[in-house]
C-alpha cells in the first residue's frame, strides 16, 4: 500500500509541475541534469576512443570482422549511437554520413571525414554536474549554478570533441581510400 502511495504522489507532483507553464518550462531546461545529473543513477558508457590509436586494433585492410573497415566503421557507429538520445529529432542521426567499407565510393569517403572532421557531440555531461539542482530554491544561487554547470559542460563536450577528431584524423592518415583520394588529387594539380 506504501509503494502506491508513493506512485501516486510521484504522479501528483509530476502533473502540478506539467501544468504550470513556468514549471514545466524550468523542467525542460533542467531535464538533462534531473535525470542524468550526479545524483541520479546514471552511468555514462561513452566508447574510449583511445584504444583504437592503434594500428594493433584491426588485422589489415579486408572487409572482414577484424579487418580496418569494419573495426572503424563499428567505432563510429557507436559514437553516432552515443549521441542519438541528445539529437533534436532521430533523423538527424540518419544524416550522419557512415564509414562504408573498401569498396566505399571516394565521394561517401570524402563526405564521411568532412563530416567527423568538424564533429560536435551532443551529450548534455548533466551527470558531471556538482549540484543538485532541484533542491536549489533561490532564483540569484540557481543562475550561478547554471553558470557553473554551463563551464563544466563545455568543457566536457571540448574535450570529447577533440578526443574524436584526433581519432579522425589517425584513421583519416591510415585509411587507402583517402590515400588514393590524395593521390588523384595531386594528378590533377
Amino acid at each position: 500500500a506504501i509503494n502506491y502511495i508513493f506512485r501516486f504522489q510521484l504522479i501528483q507532483q509530476a502533473y502540478e509541475v506539467l501544468s504550470d507553464p513556468q514549471e514545466r518550462a524550468w523542467y525542460e531546461r533542467h531535464r538533462e541534469e534531473i535525470l542524468k545529473g550526479s545524483q541520479s543513477n546514471y552511468k555514462d558508457e561513452s566508447l574510449d576512443v583511445f584504444a583504437y590509436f592503434n594500428s594493433s586494433c584491426y588485422k589489415g585492410f579486408g572487409n572482414d570482422p577484424e579487418g580496418f573497415y569494419c573495426v572503424f566503421a563499428k567505432v563510429f557507429e557507436q559514437l553516432a549511437a552515443e549521441d542519438v538520445e541528445y539529437m533534436d529529432s532521430e533523423d538527424e542521426f540518419d544524416l550522419i554520413p557512415k564509414f562504408g567499407n573498401s569498396l566505399s565510393s571516394l565521394d561517401e569517403v570524402v563526405a564521411f571525414y568532412n563530416f567527423w572532421e568538424s564533429y560536435s557531440t551532443k551529450k548534455s555531461y548533466a551527470w558531471l554536474f556538482p549540484h543538485n539542482i532541484t533542491e536549489i530554491r533561490e532564483r540569484r544561487f540557481l543562475k550561478l549554478v547554471d553558470k557553473e554547470h554551463k563551464k563544466i559542460q563545455q568543457k566536457a563536450r571540448k574535450e570529447r570533441n577533440d578526443e574524436i577528431r584526433s581519432l579522425v584524423l589517425f584513421v583519416k592518415k591510415r585509411d587507402k581510400r583517402m590515400i588514393e583520394y590524395r593521390r588523384m588529387l595531386e594528378e590533377k594539380a
